[in-house]
């Protein structure tokens, strides 16, 4: 059991739409990818982005203790609600996410109309009215 010291800059959230705080957390792991999958499950990370783990260097047990050192210190770390996050100016640190990274999930626009009328949540109109044949779908 080898244990290594490796310094993981990850993205964090709860901080706006689109928008991230890059942290380096300090792990302790045998490996690189065993460092990135722990990193990946610490409070605060965004975890269902696939790119959440930005960078993982192998580091020394000193700077090991230094970035515990300055998380332990960190008020965006502290703080235990959005009210007390507020408190807090982080808008230095706040980065934009890019359009690229973005769900490409909403790519293709479905418009349904029943007759002339625009139907504002399609699944549920269709789940009501199973059996109406007057739907037309519209792709943009």
């Amino acid at each position: 059991m080898n244990k290594n010291y490796y310094a993981v800059k990850c993205k964090c959230g709860h901080v706006g739409r689109n928008c991230y705080l890059l942290i380096t957390y300090g792990v302790i792991a045998e490996s690189a990818k065993e460092a990135a999958e722990k990193a990946r499950l610490i409070p605060r990370c965004k975890h269902h982005h696939k790119d959440c783990i930005r960078e993982v260097t192998k580091i020394s047990y000193e700077e090991f203790l230094k970035i515990n050192e300055v998380n332990s210190g960190d008020p965006y770390l502290k703080c235990s609600s959005i009210q007390e996050q507020r408190e807090i100016d982080l808008s230095d640190r706040i980065y934009q996410e890019d359009k690229e990274e973005e769900d490409t999930n909403e790519s293709i626009i479905h418009e349904v109309y029943s007759g002339k009328t625009k139907i504002r949540n399609p699944k549920k109109f269709i789940r009501f009215n199973r059996y109406n044949e007057g739907c037309s779908y519209i792709e943009y």
